[in-house]
């Protein structure tokens, strides 16, 4: 009887390690206002291959970007994290993976933020010293009643329903420069 009990809380305890909520990551289609737009002209970002989005969550209390990982889970068993990463697919949108957030129970509430990226850089923050390549990332959002396929009925994965952002190119390291000079000479003349 012990050992019927005790090997039933083990498997029962091993389940809930793996209960992680998920989160469909998609932006809405065709619904504007989570569209991904160009900065300069506010039009939706165009299909082309080179433009790419990437997940980020945390906790429910995260209130800062620094609070957010890229380490999220690709399947609701698995225990190694990955990065969930998409590539636009229709003007302004994309439909990525489920993606499963470690650490938050189904159910549970979690905050998100894409970030977007054009060009070949592997990452969001390879992107940011790419001259000319056009970044941009979302506002801090949280998503509530995260879907949970182990739940006996499963759940769904709960809707992104992310803020539509825009994005801007990188300026030009020489523009950085001329900036800089500009303040430089400013200060200068100012102390005369």
């Amino acid at each position: 009887m012990k050992k019927g009990l005790l090997t039933l809380l083990a498997v029962f305890a091993g389940i809930t390690v793996y209960g992680q909520g998920s989160v469909d990551f998609g932006n809405n289609f065709p619904n504007p206002a989570n569209g991904i737009k160009v900065a300069s002209s506010g039009a939706l970002v165009p299909v082309s291959g080179m433009f790419h989005v990437e997940l980020f969550a945390g906790p429910s209390t995260a209130t800062t970007e620094a609070q957010l990982t890229t380490g999220l889970l690709d399947a609701p068993t698995s225990t190694t994290p990955v990065r969930i990463l998409a590539d636009i697919q229709a003007d302004g949108f994309f439909f990525g993976p489920t993606a499963y957030v470690q650490g938050i129970a189904g159910g549970g509430t979690a905050v998100f933020q894409v970030r977007a990226w054009s060009g070949s850089s592997a990452s969001y923050a390879a992107a940011l010293l790419a001259p000319g390549a056009l970044v941009g990332k979302s506002t801090l959002f949280t998503v509530a009643g995260l879907g949970n396929p182990l739940a006996s009925p499963s759940t769904l994965p709960a809707a992104l329903n992310m803020p539509g952002f825009t994005v801007a190119p990188v300026p030009e390291p020489s523009v950085i420069v001329l900036g800089i000079l500009g303040v430089g000479a400013l200060l200068l003349r100012r102390r005369k």
